[in-house]
Formats: structure tokens, sequence, C-alpha cells
């Protein structure tokens, strides 16, 4: 059962049409000094197009492995649309292999003035694929993280949830959030998987403001770690729709 189906529809994407809407979405570019992270991708235009998966239209962001390294895309919605609760949902087809790192998350619109971790970041769906825990590709996470610098970085700890079987590479599932101002409840598959308060004193306003979106897959880094011999030449993300409800 869709825990959302009685509420109003506010904003979406289906990604219906032959190219990425340009009043939704931006593309990020370049390696970025591997974004904080260590990744090894550079993010360009060409690797996220409008594609047919399982007869679904989809948003496919792929990271192919080239003579010159990996590449790969990040797409926001930055300073096009912004929202500040809500229910907020995507429907995604994960990739596998380690070294990928797939994610659907939020920045606080304010990050230019504030800088991250002041902005607030809320991670709706992180993957690490492969082996970095055993059936690493069945695992997904939700956090926060806050702060007042990257040297007082704090993050509620990380909801996760594990497929009972398979792996999320060989469907599409649904990942969301309920954001209320006094808590974020985390939804798999429309079933409740974790919760967190926002009434922390430490929180201050950060989760109080507007926040645009991102999709991205990311190819190594510190948390997921590196591609390997086992790891494929190519794997993509496939989203077939992004919505957000009141």
């Amino acid at each position: 059962m869709d825990p959302w189906e009685n509420e109003t529809l506010l904003w979406h994407d289906e990604f219906d049409d032959t190219e990425i809407n340009p009043q939704n979405w931006s593309v990020d570019t370049g390696k970025n000094s591997g974004w904080g992270n260590h990744e090894l991708q550079e993010y360009t235009p060409q690797n996220a197009s409008i594609q047919l998966v399982d007869k679904a239209t989809c948003l496919v962001i792929t990271a192919l492995r080239e003579r010159h390294g990996w590449t790969s895309a990040r797409l926001k919605s930055k300073d096009r649309q912004v929202f500040q609760g809500g229910k907020i949902e995507a429907r995604i087809k994960l990739p596998q292999g380690q070294g990928m790192w797939p994610a659907f998350w939020m920045l606080g619109e304010n990050i230019d003035q504030h800088s991250w971790p002041a902005c607030g970041e809320i991670d709706i769906m992180e993957m690490v694929g492969g082996n970095v825990w055993p059936n690493s590709d069945a695992i997904v996470y939700e956090t926060l993280h806050w702060g007042s610098s990257r040297e007082h970085l704090l993050t509620d700890p990380n909801n996760f949830y594990r497929l009972s079987q398979g792996r999320f590479s060989e469907d599409f599932h649904t990942f969301g959030i309920d954001w209320t101002p006094g808590r974020i409840d985390w939804y798999v598959d429309g079933t409740l998987r974790g919760s967190h308060s926002l009434r922390r004193r430490s929180m201050g306003t950060a989760f109080q403001q507007p926040f645009y979106l991102l999709l991205n897959l990311a190819v190594g880094g510190v948390w997921p770690g590196y591609p390997d011999e086992t790891t494929p030449e190519t794997q993509s993300m496939a989203i077939d729709w992004v919505r957000v409800y009141r």
C-alpha cells in the first residue's frame, strides 16, 4: 500500500520527455577535487540521458570506465526546485559492483552562504556497492548531516535497510521521506524503516529551511572504496520518477 496515495502532488518529474527538463535540473561538471570524498569520477552531461528501462521512461545516470578514468553524472534542482518539508520520493533501479555509490539526497538552499555542513544534508538513499560489507548491493542507507563546520560535523546514526533476498539492481524500488517540522521518517517501498528527531539543539535551523534535490552516481571514495577487477566497465542508475507531496 502506498502510504501517500491520498496526499496532494506538489511537484514531480516523470522523465517522460526526450531530454532532461532544464526547469527542474542542472548538471554538474568536472572532478572538483574528488567532490570532498576522494571520488574518482568526472561528471559530464553526456552521462545523463532519458532512456527506456524495463518499459519505463527513465533518467539514466551512467558510470563509465574510460581510457582517462571514470565518468558519471550528477543532477541537482538548485535554483530551480526547492522544498521545505513534505513527502519526497523517487522510484529508482540501482547499480551494483565494488566502488559504485548511487545517491538520492538533498542540501540546504543556503549552502552558498553557510557552506557544508551548516546548510544541512538529508541523504534519502545511498548505497555502497560490492564488498564493503557482505551483500552490500542489498543494503541502502538514510542519514542526516549538520554542524557548524567540517571539523564539527554531526551525523544522526544512519538508518539502513537490507533486502531479505536479491539486490537493489534487480528491480525498481521507492525511497522517500516524510519531512515535518519535528521529524523525518524514512520509507523504502512504502514501509517505514527509520526516523529522526529534528528537535536537537545542535541542529539549530538547519532543517527548517528549503532544500534542493540531487541525484548522482559516484565512483570510489572513502566510504565505498574503489573499483577493482570485479567492477563492471559500465553501471547505471535509472530513475523512473521523483515526486513531492504536501
